[in-house]
């Protein structure tokens, strides 16, 4: 399967579902379903690969930052597959620390990074919650985050469990304190070569990253028409155009 594969790398909240359907436009007649998030599209980013499988205890484990690469690459070659579906490139979006061994494992491969800053951390709890949290149900994920506090900072001891009627503020602090050294080590693990290209979330919310788009296609390589790229420059502006801003920037003493 030589068709080019491209890994969308971000942390949560930082628009990697939008980023694989804009890529997906770029080879297809497409509409999102929903203007500021791609989560919707999900069945269109998962189409021709088994990359839905990729979250779990193993696959973190086989992409951590201090593997090792050769076994690594072959887990990877032995659990996931790209399967002929008659377009000229493939999109998964994923969370890996590490993408080494996605990029070797497959031919023709690229990675897109989405890059993020401190500063972006209070956004990027907010969309997580707001746009995936509620969407997949991920209360479970939420649960094991408040004992990381309560056991690693002794706070929100009174708290044994939250969910979808827990207010909202809190839900992204928790959300935040706890996936912050994760996001600070994925954006010290960056690769630069010439089989990545990095946009910045701060570009892709603002929409100016249709000032980047005509380098994105010379990335990918692949001949787009003009209507094609004029629609990805819509949703690109749509896009930042229907984010909610956090209404908060917290710290960790913020709660008890």
């Amino acid at each position: 399967m030589d068709s080019l594969k491209i890994f969308v790398r971000y942390p949560g909240g930082a628009g990697g579902h939008f980023i694989a359907v804009m890529i997906l436009s770029l080879i297809k007649d497409f509409e999102i379903k929903e203007k500021h998030r791609g989560h919707s599209n999900i069945d269109d980013i998962n189409c021709g690969h088994n990359f839905s499988n990729q979250w779990t205890t193993d696959f973190i484990k086989y992409t951590a930052y201090d593997i090792n690469l050769q076994e690594s690459t072959t887990w990877i070659q032995n659990n996931f597959e790209f399967y002929d579906y008659n377009q000229p490139l493939y999109v998964v979006h994923t969370h890996v620390k590490n993408p080494e061994p996605l990029l070797l494992a497959f031919t023709n491969t690229k990675l897109i990074n989405i890059k993020t800053t401190e500063e972006n951390n209070d956004q990027l709890a907010y969309n997580w919650i707001t746009k995936s949290c509620f969407l997949y149900n991920q209360w479970k994920n939420v649960n094991q985050r408040l004992i990381g506090i309560q056991n690693t900072y002794n706070k929100l001891n009174h708290i044994s469990k939250v969910g979808p009627s827990t207010d909202l503020k809190l839900l992204t602090y928790i959300q935040k304190i706890q996936t912050r050294p994760h996001y600070a080590d994925q954006n010290n693990f960056m690769l630069n070569n010439d089989k990545t290209f990095n946009i910045t979330f701060n570009d892709l919310v603002s929409g100016q990253l249709t000032e980047q788009l005509d380098d994105i296609i010379k990335f990918i390589g692949i001949d787009v028409t003009p209507e094609r790229r004029n629609n990805a420059i819509t949703l690109i502006k749509e896009y930042a155009r229907t984010q909610t801003k956090v209404p908060w920037i917290q710290e960790l003493n913020e709660y008890n």
